[in-house]
């Protein structure tokens, strides 16, 4: 596999704004955050690449990696739908 030399700039940017915006508000998030709301953050970085990538870069998301992607963020969903009625019932 061969990149072309006009795709480096979007690798790059993907690489700075997924890894680098990513760890940024995540790890300023842990402070702020629950443990739980930080730790559901974690999950999505994976699928903020694969979104990304699918959109900056033009690549093909295949049908088992959106299934993957709905997953995540049914799973994020839940997590904090559960952690909010856990904090209701403690009260």
């Amino acid at each position: 596999m061969e990149i072309d030399s006009d795709d480096w700039f979007p690798i790059l940017w993907i690489g700075l704004l997924n890894t680098g915006g990513g760890c940024y508000f995540y790890f300023s998030s842990i402070g702020k955050l629950p443990v739980q709301t930080a730790s559901i953050c974690g999950y999505l970085e994976p699928l903020s690449a694969v979104l990304f990538a699918a959109i900056f870069l033009r690549e093909t998301m295949l049908p088992l990696q959106a299934t993957g992607a709905l997953l995540i963020v049914g799973g994020a969903l839940l997590g904090e739908y559960r952690r909010k009625e856990v904090l209701q019932t403690d009260v």
